[in-house]
This record gives C-alpha cells, sequence and structure tokens, in this order.
C-alpha cells in the first residue's frame, strides 16, 4: 500500500465488498479477498459474541481466513466458518487455540470491538501494527459491515423460514390452496395436486369453479359470502377429480389481508373426508337396517303366515288336481313364495339372532333347484358338474338357498349378453393351518363360476361388506348376507376374478354324517298317518289351511287360537282319556301365550308331551335350538304339505 490514493482505492473495494452478497459467507470471503490482499495482511477474522453480566465475551460464531488459504485465489472456510456453537466457548479460549504462527501475539491488529448489533472485526498482520491513519479510514467502515452481516443473518432466518414453510406445506396430507379475487387458483400444494389428481402446475391458474359440479358451487359460493364479510367459513364440499370421481372433504376457508398475500383474496385448507363420508352413510345404513330389521322382525310373522296359507293351498291343490296342466303353476306358486319368504330372511341377516335352523339336505338338489329358478328365462343357462355321492350338509335350506340365489343373480348380471355358469360340487378335506380360517374338517364345496366382466383388484376386497355396491340400484347386502350366512353355518365364502374372463366364488359348507331328511329322500313322497293333533296358532286362515293339510293325511285335529285355550284342551283330553299324540305350536302369539310358555304348561301336566314349534319368525333363537327348548321337532313358515307330512311322520316315529 502505498501513499493515500492506494488506500482509497482500498477502501473502495472493501467498501464494494460489503453488501456483495445475501450470503454470509460469501459476503465474508468477499472482504477478506481484498483486505488480506490489499492490507497485506495474515488473517480475517469475524465473530459474533454475547456479553455476560460481568461483561466477558462469549464466541456465540466465528469466521476465520488465514491468508494462506488464499493462495492462487482458490481460498477456502475452515470448518468453523459461523457454526452455531452451544459449549459457551470464551473469546479467550478461542484466541488460545489460534495458530500462532497466523495470529502472532506481536503482529499487527486492526481490531474492532462492538460492531452494532453483530460483535467483533478482527483483521491480523504479522509484520507489525496498521499504520494509525488506516485504522481511521477503516473505522467507518465497520458500521456498514454490521449492517451487512446482520442483513445476511436475516436473510439467512428468512430463507430458512421459508423453506420450513415450504416443506411444511408441499409435506401435508391436507390440501392448501390460495385463490385471487377472481377465483383462480394462485398456489396449490402437493397435497391437494394428490387428493384433485392433478399436477400442482396443471391447477395454478385454474378457475375453481371448473373442480365443482352445480350443487357445489353453491355451497362454495355461500362460503365465499362469509369470507366476503370478513370471516372465515367451513363447508362439507364435493370436488371433482381429473378422473370424473367425487372427492368429498370438508373445505375451511380464510379471508387473506392483502398486506399479506399480495393479491390473493381467500387461503383454503381441504381435508379428505372421504372416509368420514362413508363411515357416517354406512353408520346411517346401519341404522336403516337396523330399523328395518325390527320392521321385518315384527311383521315376519304375519307375512309368513300369510305365505303359509298361499303355499299350503298350493301344495293342496296339486295333490287333488286332476288336471296335470295346471300343476307347473302351482309349482311355481309354490316356488315364488319361498322366493318370497327369503326377503324376510335377507332382512332378517343382520338382525340380532339369525342362527340357521339346520336340516340334513342334499346340497346337490338344493343348488339344481335355485339355478332352475333363478335363472328361468335368462340369457344366462347353467352346466352342472355335481358329485353325485356328496354327503349331507346340515344347513337352512331356505338361507343357504338365498345364498345361492344371490351368487347366480350376480353371476347373470355380470353377463348381460349371456353365458355359461359352470356350478361343481365336490367334497374337499380342510385340513388344521389352512388360509380359508376354517375348522379342518371334511367340506362340501359348491363352485359358481361365469364368463362375466369380472372384478377389479381394487374393490374385490370390499365386496362382502355392508352396503358396498358398484350397481345403481343395488343395495349392497347380497353378498354380504350371503357371507354372514354362511360364516353362521361355519363355512366360508371364497372369490377369485378376472376382469374380462370372469369370476368365480366357491361356498364351503361342513359335511355331515347324518342321513339326508326324509323330505329330500322322498321328494314328491306324500307320507300318511294317524292320531289326534293339537295346533295352536293365532292366524284363522292358517289354522284351516292346517286342519285341511292334516286331514288329508289322515290326522284328527283339535285347532286352538291361544296358548291357555291350547293347555286347557290338552288338559280335557287327559281327563277324557283320550290324549293328543302330538300337539303343533306356533311360537308367537301377539297378545296372549305362545308356544314355548304353553309347553312348559304341558309339560307340567304330561312330562311325556310330544311338540313340534312352529313360528313365521325363524330368527328366534328357541326355532335353531328348538331341542334345548323341549321339542321334538320344528318347522319354519310357510311349508308345505310334503314338509308338515314328513315332519310328523318322523316326530311320530313313522
Amino acid at each position: 500500500m502505498n501513499g493515500i490514493n492506494d488506500l482509497t482505492q482500498i477502501l473502495y473495494e472493501i467498501s464494494m465488498a460489503i453488501g456483495s452478497s445475501l450470503n454470509l459467507n460469501q459476503m465474508c470471503r468477499d472482504v477478506a479477498l481484498v483486505t488480506l490482499r490489499k492490507l497485506n495482511s495474515t488473517a480475517f477474522v469475524v465473530f459474533q459474541e454475547t456479553h455476560g453480566d460481568e461483561g466477558e465475551g462469549t464466541l456465540d460464531r466465528a469466521f476465520i481466513t488465514p491468508k494462506n488459504y488464499l493462495k492462487n485465489d482458490n481460498y477456502t472456510l475452515l470448518e468453523e466458518a459461523f457454526p452455531k456453537r452451544d459449549d459457551g466457548e470464551h473469546l479467550s479460549d478461542f484466541y488460545s487455540t489460534l495458530p500462532t504462527e497466523i495470529f502472532s501475539p506481536d503482529g499487527g491488529i486492526w481490531y474492532v470491538m462492538g460492531l452494532p448489533g453483530f460483535g467483533a472485526l478482527a483483521v491480523f498482520r504479522a509484520r507489525g501494527p496498521f499504520p494509525p491513519y488506516v485504522i481511521q479510514s477503516l473505522t467507518p467502515l465497520n458500521k456498514k459491515f454490521a449492517i451487512a452481516c446482520n442483513a445476511c443473518i436475516a436473510h439467512e432466518n428468512l430463507d430458512a423460514s421459508e423453506r420450513k414453510y415450504k416443506l411444511l406445506m408441499e409435506t401435508m396430507t391436507e390440501g392448501v390452496a390460495t385463490l385471487d379475487d377472481t377465483g383462480a387458483l394462485t398456489y396449490v400444494n402437493q397435497g391437494m395436486a394428490r387428493m384433485l389428481g392433478y399436477k400442482a402446475s396443471a391447477l395454478n391458474g385454474m378457475a375453481v369453479a371448473r373442480l365443482f359440479d352445480e350443487d357445489a358451487t353453491d355451497v362454495f359460493l355461500r362460503s365465499l359470502e362469509t369470507v366476503n364479510q370478513g370471516q372465515p367459513a367451513c363447508c362439507e364440499l364435493t370436488w371433482k377429480t381429473s378422473l370424473g370421481t367425487e372427492l368429498h372433504t370438508l373445505t375451511s376457508l380464510n379471508p387473506c389481508l392483502k398486506s399479506d398475500w399480495d393479491d390473493n383474496y381467500c387461503f383454503m385448507v381441504i381435508t379428505d373426508a372421504s372416509a368420514q363420508k362413508q363411515a357416517e352413510e354406512q353408520y346411517t345404513q346401519i341404522q336403516k337396517m337396523e330399523a328395518i330389521g325390527t320392521l321385518a322382525g315384527g311383521i315376519a310373522h304375519d307375512f309368513n303366515n300369510m305365505l303359509g296359507v298361499i303355499i299350503g293351498n298350493a301344495s293342496l291343490l296339486s295333490i287333488k288336481l286332476k288336471d296335470d296342466a295346471l300343476r307347473p303353476m302351482l309349482a311355481d306358486i309354490e316356488t315364488a313364495t319361498l322366493q318370497a319368504q327369503a326377503l324376510t330372511t335377507q332382512l332378517l341377516t343382520f338382525s340380532k339372532g339369525g342362527d340357521p335352523v339346520k336340516d340334513t339336505k342334499d346340497i346337490n338338489q338344493l343348488v339344481r333347484e335355485s339355478a332352475e329358478f333363478v335363472l328361468r328365462g335368462a340369457q344366462a343357462s347353467c352346466e352342472f358338474d355335481l358329485w353325485e355321492t356328496l354327503p349331507a350338509v346340515e344347513i337352512d335350506s331356505g338361507q343357504i338357498n338365498q345364498v345361492i340365489s344371490n351368487l347366480l343373480i350376480n353371476a347373470n348380471q355380470a353377463m348381460p349378453a349371456g353365458g355359461v355358469i359352470s356350478i361343481h360340487t365336490e367334497c374337499c378335506e380342510v385340513p388344521s393351518g389352512n388360509s380359508l380360517a376354517l375348522q379342518p374338517n371334511t367340506y362340501a364345496k359348491v363352485t359358481l363360476k361365469d364368463q362375466g366382466i369380472g372384478i377389479s383388484e381394487k374393490i374385490i376386497s370390499k365386496i362382502f361388506d355392508p352396503f358396498f355396491t358398484t350397481k345403481q340400484t343395488g343395495n349392497g347386502l347380497g353378498l354380504a348376507s350371503a357371507y354372514s350366512i354362511v360364516k353362521k353355518h361355519k363355512g366360508t365364502i371364497t372369490v377369485s376374478s378376472k376382469q374380462g374372463v370372469g369370476t368365480e366364488f366357491s361356498v364351503y359348507l361342513p359335511l355331515t354324517d347324518k342321513s339326508v331328511s326324509v323330505e329330500d329322500k322322498n321328494k314328491g313322497v306324500l307320507h300318511s298317518g294317524s292320531g289326534r293333533i293339537l295346533v295352536l296358532d293365532d292366524n284363522y286362515l292358517m289354522l284351516e289351511i292346517l286342519e285341511h293339510m292334516l286331514l288329508t293325511v289322515g290326522y284328527e285335529t283339535v285347532l286352538t287360537q291361544d296358548g291357555q285355550e291350547t293347555v286347557e284342551a290338552y288338559k280335557q283330553s287327559l281327563v277324557e282319556t283320550h290324549p293328543f299324540d302330538l300337539v303343533l305350536l306356533d311360537l308367537t302369539i301377539p297378545g296372549g301365550m305362545g308356544g314355548l310358555a304353553a309347553l312348559k304348561e304341558l309339560q307340567t301336566l304330561d312330562p311325556t308331551v310330544k311338540a313340534v314349534v312352529s313360528s313365521g319368525y325363524s330368527n328366534d333363537p328357541v326355532m335353531a335350538n328348538y331341542e334345548e327348548y323341549g321339542f321334538c321337532g320344528v318347522v319354519s313358515k310357510p311349508y308345505r304339505i310334503h314338509e308338515l307330512a314328513s315332519l310328523l311322520n318322523k316326530a311320530m316315529g313313522g
């Protein structure tokens, strides 16, 4: 440095370096480069300090650049270049760690303490102190340097805050967006873009109205009216995704202060409420179904009584009718009546109770009859591959008929242009530890395979959920009720499907060692007998058809409409030594003594009394476990004359 002109040039260059960058390290490098070269200095040190109660400075962070790191213009900051220090290192300790060959105590120093709002700056020179006029000339730059350092630190803090804000906005699962006063989106985070199936860049600038249908637009506009008044608003809003599907959300809207948000008018937070919406809908459906179940339970008795009158008369007519051409029509009446009964059973499936009223049945016969009825007149045809020697199953035939019917209906609907439904039965050994979650046993396996459109992988796991449906007119109960019924039979249903190829359902039902029921073995054979039967039923039409059916198969009958009347009639028969051979008791007598209470009274009169229970409400546990309650047989309404005659023949030892 030679003279005032050189010093002026140096001061100019140092002044230009100060504030050259908002990056603190870069700015200090620039200042250090000029200072170390032009002032022939050994080291350039900047450190921020805080002062304790005793006035001793404590190092907060430091920036050190020895001159030997500036060779060939390739200077490097030491590792401690502005690190945060938490150890409370004192300045005296800091100086003691500096290399003596660089920071010689005998060397000259331009050392200025108390840079405003920052700390201290020190420039070391090994060959003697700086001349006083140099120090005096450099001193005015101290404040500028301190302001520049503080500006860099503020920028660092702002940049860190912005990164933190951006990270928060872009990683949160909720959608965040801002609108301008024209209704255009000015910012959309990744969460919202992901919800709606767009890229964020595609949504920016888009009119928000394009993402709503007409109803949702009305809801949104009403919310904006609240925002116009400077108040936040919250609404349930349905957005349209890029695929055209609906996204149910909880959307909050908040007004933006223009001083803080530039031209933004509204700030929105969107929470995906699809799962909540679905849960609410399912809860509502469950409440509806509970109400329907209660209603169905209340009307099932009377409804099945009426069906009993219809099917009883039809079955009786089929015996006495001489015109064979009319028999198929009567058979259709009987089958349709049983299908009508299945509607009540389906509603009762999800209500309390509903244990199957089991009897040993031929599953091949049941499957064939169900298929022939369901597919009559359908586009689809049926191919049977039934294991002829398949043992019997112990089932509620009405409930399992409902299962097979539901699967057949779905298969037929999956093939609108027609096709073939293959039905296969076989005997299947299921070992312990199986993937079906079944008890180790021998099962009848009924497989129904269609050639339909198939089920996508996305929804196949949901098809047995109550109320899940892909049909516009469906109620989501068919497969759910089928699954529930089979589970109550200690079996299971599996499904496999390939779109465009077809779907295959397999029903597993435990086999039994018991023989097939007499009415299944001798289908169409009308048993006859003799003896006296006491009948209890509150419906006079049902009593009339029962009397006709019992007389037809050879039984003498006495009819009663109340349990107390039944007890009195039985007591009188004992007095007259002309006892009844069997009593047929309706389980439920509204406003009077029902079958169970009547049986208890009868057992006190005659412990050997034989009683068969009957009801139109098959979900009553007495129907499923009739033997535990003292009955020797059970028959669910509606029933045909063949079923009644077969049951009586069995109960009376025929």
